[in-house]
């Protein structure tokens, strides 16, 4: 493994552990609001800021449909940004475009986590609790791993390798080629 490729395999490993906080530190807000929340309306200590029933219906059908709006479009925006990446531009350049659509998305999953605390702060109906829980199953779907990043990107044949083996390269170890 020559010097080019070892920095390479560094400033992959560099983009991979970027990726990984900031997808942490977008989830850990709304989880740390999300869990206190809850244990504060369950232990009593916070009641709905809503009292009007109608109020609260009305809030309760809007909300839903706002999330899975969000995660929808997440998704959508996601995807059409993986095809508009040129397979044929250096390595890292497409790394950093796939950080870039990965931050919108993990944005967007953020805003459907936040109206889902925000929602049941002020209703505290079950329904706002299932929501917050669906965007987290997504969340997780979408949690970047060197695996999920050479699929994402379509990357094959030795790049797909590189990529997958960039930790150990960039720590000096030997890999198996599979060849």
């Amino acid at each position: 493994m020559d010097m080019k490729d070892q920095q390479t395999a560094q400033e992959l490993s560099d983009f991979y552990n970027r990726i990984n906080l900031i997808f942490h530190a977008i989830l850990a807000p709304p989880l740390v609001a999300f869990v206190w929340l809850y244990l504060e309306s369950k232990a009593g200590n916070i009641s709905p800021l809503l009292d009007n029933e109608s109020t609260i219906s009305v809030f309760s059908f809007i909300c839903p449909i706002l999330i899975i709006g969000l995660i929808v479009s997440a998704f959508f925006l996601f995807k059409s940004g993986l095809r508009r990446i040129n397979p044929s531009i250096q390595l890292i350049e497409r790394m950093k475009n796939y950080t870039r659509l990965s931050i919108v998305l993990f944005g967007m999953l953020e805003m459907g986590l936040i109206l889902s605390v925000v929602g049941y702060y002020i209703t505290q109906k079950d329904i706002f609790l299932a929501m917050y829980f669906v965007v987290l199953i997504f969340f997780s779907l979408y949690k970047p791993t060197l695996q999920r990043i050479v699929g994402h990107l379509n990357i094959k044949g030795d790049e797909r390798d590189f990529i997958i083996n960039c930790r150990s390269i960039a720590r000096g170890e030997e890999v198996e080629s599979k060849k």
